[in-house]
């Protein structure tokens, strides 16, 4: 299994429940995995820059994994636009072709809760599938624009 990481909350979540329920072998890719503590010696991390299709495809290819949990984001308060597009919109992107291109037999991507909202203040009690995506320029925030692309355009890209 390999999980695609930036470090937030929700991926040591993920990381810590993975590690403990897991048989199989776990591998963080991480846009700045040196530079972090690692707290789990007998996971194997990689630096990669996910911008660039042939760096996660190295990965890819040496890991050979067949589930990818894919969480990577910027931090949505103290990001910029520019970095939203060159990691959630462009690195997702690299993300689903690299599977595609690999024998990946299964892309588990986290999108955001917050791509219902209409705002960040909006609550999110009682959220699910079910509630409409904020698109278009009803969507004013930058974070919530990228991360709301793909959850409409996934199923269309591993359709090709």
């Amino acid at each position: 299994m390999f999980v695609s990481q930036e470090v937030v909350v929700e991926s040591v979540v993920i990381v810590n429940h993975l590690h403990s329920s897991c048989n199989g072998s776990l591998s963080i890719l991480s846009r700045a995995a040196s530079n972090h503590p690692h707290p789990f010696p007998d996971i194997k991390y990689y630096d990669t820059d996910k911008s660039s299709l042939a760096s996660i495809l190295a990965v890819f290819k040496q890991v050979n994994p067949g589930i990818v949990i894919h969480t990577i984001s910027p931090p949505p308060r103290s990001s910029t636009e520019a970095e939203f597009q060159h990691i959630n919109v462009v690195g997702t992107k690299n993300v689903i072709e690299d599977c595609q291109m690999t024998e990946v037999k299964a892309l588990v991507y986290a999108s955001s809760g917050s791509v219902p909202q209409r705002d960040l203040t909006q609550s999110l009690d009682n959220v699910d599938e079910t509630w409409p995506l904020n698109t278009g320029p009803a969507q004013k925030d930058a974070y919530q624009r990228s991360k709301v692309r793909f959850p409409m355009t996934i199923p269309l890209l591993l359709s090709d």
